[in-house]
C-alpha cells in the first residue's frame, strides 16, 4: 500500500514540477505577436518587414507552446493568443501590400 502512495505521490509532484515551469513558447508567441501589432504601426517598407517576420514568429512560437500546453495544460490560451495575434498581423499585412499594388498599378 505505501508503495501506490510513493508512485502517485510522485507521480503528481512530476506534473506539478512540469507545470510550475510554465509555457515559455506560449509567452514567446505573444510577445511577438504584441511585437508584430506595434510595429505593424510604423509607415515604413521596413517597419512592415520586420512587422511581418514577428508575426509568422509569432504563430510558430504559437504553434510550438500549443503543443506544449496539450502536454501540461499550462499556457493554452496564451499560445492561441500569440498565434491568432501572428496570423492576424500576417493577412492585414497581405492586404495591406495587395492594395499598395493595386494603389501604384
Amino acid at each position: 500500500m505505501a508503495v501506490e502512495v510513493d508512485f502517485w505521490s510522485r507521480l503528481y509532484s512530476a506534473r506539478a514540477d512540469e507545470s510550475a515551469r510554465g509555457n515559455a513558447p506560449a509567452t514567446m508567441s505573444v510577445v511577438m505577436g504584441v511585437a508584430s501589432v506595434i510595429t505593424g504601426q510604423i509607415p515604413h517598407f521596413t517597419a512592415v518587414l520586420l512587422s511581418v517576420f514577428t508575426a509568422i514568429s509569432a504563430v510558430v512560437w504559437g504553434l510550438i507552446g500549443v503543443r506544449r500546453a496539450m502536454k501540461t495544460r499550462v499556457g493554452l490560451a496564451r499560445a492561441l493568443s500569440g498565434t491568432v495575434l501572428g496570423v492576424l498581423v500576417c493577412v492585414l499585412s497581405a492586404i495591406g501590400v495587395v492594395y499598395l499594388v493595386g494603389a501604384y498599378s
